[in-house]
């Protein structure tokens, strides 16, 4: 996408509120792709003074929402401040916009380490626990990575892995119940027969961060079967054991 054609406000800075003391985030400097390579390097995004009594935040457009969020999750990496990234997606949302916020988020940490894309799994359950994140929101931001999944696996082997350790955080702490979770993650995957793949991915990683006996009161609570999300012809306890 090419975010340099995106319509920006008058003086290339968006508001980001009070809660950010007054401060505008630079779109010129902190959200045409320098942003990244200055988070890697050390270096912070970069956000300009204004004075207070700036009180409305422009609406934005989809390619604005995205070249923001990236903006804002590039530097909630780099300094890992969470109550500074839940007051910066707080002035960002916009009507029902935030999946666009998700969405930037799984696909700029897919290809990162674990670390990464489990901070960002806690900023999603932080979001969602302060009720600036709907579930619907959440789903909706997940869902177009979900279709292409089976896919990409060509350039991204372990993408089911890396979806699960992006919403392990928001399961362990009970942000989305595993039902409702695993329901909403299957509609696009079980035309292709690949809800399975991730349930079990899930459930594994699960596993590996809590007590046998905590893993298996989600999955009793959930009231689902390896049915629900396997073909016919599969067996369930065959599908999970033979997994890596």
């Amino acid at each position: 996408m090419d975010f340099k054609k995106a319509k920006l406000p008058a003086d290339d800075k968006i508001y980001l509120g009070r809660n950010f003391g007054g401060r505008r985030l630079n779109w010129k400097n902190g959200c045409d792709g320098e942003t990244s390579a200055r988070a890697t390097s050390g270096a912070s995004v970069k956000l300009d003074a204004v004075p207070d009594s700036t009180t409305n935040m422009p609406a934005l457009s989809e390619e604005e929402m995205e070249k923001c969020s990236k903006s804002i999750i590039e530097e909630f990496l780099h300094i890992n401040n969470y109550k500074e990234a839940l007051h910066c997606v707080e002035e960002l949302d916009q009507g029902g916009m935030l999946y666009v916020f998700v969405r930037v988020g799984v696909e700029t940490t897919l290809e990162r380490n674990q670390i990464t894309r489990d901070h960002v799994g806690h900023l999603f359950h932080q979001l969602l626990q302060a009720g600036i994140l709907s579930t619907s929101q959440f789903f909706k931001g997940f869902s177009e990575t979900l279709e292409i999944a089976d896919d990409i696996t060509i350039d991204i082997p372990y993408v089911w892995q890396y979806i699960a350790e992006l919403v392990n955080p928001v399961l362990r702490e009970g942000g989305i119940s595993l039902r409702e979770l695993l329901i909403e993650f299957s509609k696009p995957l079980l035309p292709v027969a690949r809800a399975g793949i991730l349930f079990a991915e899930i459930l594994q990683l699960l596993c590996k961060h809590m007590s046998q006996k905590e893993v298996e009161a989600l999955w009793r609570d959930s009231k689902l079967s390896c049915a629900d999300f396997l073909p016919e012809t599969v067996d369930g306890n065959n599908f999970i054991t033979e997994q890596p």
